[in-house]
């Protein structure tokens, strides 16, 4: 956090911080988040400080923890594009090191290695873990359309749009079977903030929906 945000620029007012019952804004939680950290917690849950990926291709499990892992600490808040270009440069980095340990022509190369080894082995433990982790956000994203997903989020968050408009498009996504029901339950719920449609989001069942998930959009009302 910076500690700028909590000073007084002339030193004459005392700072106020300002904190707000998320009761009072429902909108932000049902907004897609598009950071590091944010992303790997909504598609694959970090508990306790670890997160397990379960995928039809792979089982594994991670340790989430910024004090150990530089690479995460630094990208933790960023969007996912601007990590998986520095995952790329992680690599690069980890394969420098990798073809030095490998091209030794004189003790003086193999000295500079060992003094190298302890990033080569930091390295070697988080390329395979945001490797992955990147990825596969990557490929879900793109699975479920999710920028078309958190386009119209924003359009119905910033825009005047009419019911009739909303709803019309609110339909693309409830049929697209690439989009999940928990998306279609937000997108539903925002469409419920934005422009208050009743009516036919009484028919969610044609949809897929089950009795507990129409009642969740209910209470938005």
């Amino acid at each position: 956090m910076n500690s700028d945000y909590f000073v007084s620029r002339d030193g004459s007012i005392a700072p106020v911080l300002l904190i707000l019952d998320r009761i009072e804004d429902p909108i932000t939680p049902l907004l897609t988040q598009w950071t590091y950290q944010s992303m790997i917690h909504e598609f694959f849950v970090i508990k306790n400080g670890r997160v397990k990926m379960e995928t039809p291709n792979l089982s594994t499990e991670y340790a989430m923890n910024f004090d150990n892992d530089t690479f995460y600490g630094e990208q933790m808040f960023s969007p996912i594009w601007t990590v998986a270009e520095s995952v790329q440069s992680l690599v690069n980095r980890y394969q420098k090191l990798t073809l030095q340990s490998t091209n030794f022509s004189s003790i003086a190369d193999m000295k500079k290695f060992m003094q190298d080894y302890p990033e080569y082995k930091r390295l070697s433990q988080h390329v395979n873990k945001h490797v992955t982790l990147a990825s596969e956000l990557m490929k879900i994203s793109d699975k479920i359309n999710l920028r078309t997903i958190s386009q119209f989020e924003q359009d119905l968050v910033n825009n005047n749009e009419s019911a009739e408009n909303v709803w019309t498009r609110l339909r693309v996504f409830l049929k697209d079977p690439q989009v999940t029901n928990y998306h279609k339950l937000r997108l539903c719920m925002l469409a419920l903030c934005h422009v208050g449609i009743h009516q036919p989001l009484d028919h969610l069942s044609i949809f897929g929906f089950s009795d507990d998930d129409i009642s969740v959009t209910k209470m938005i009302n």
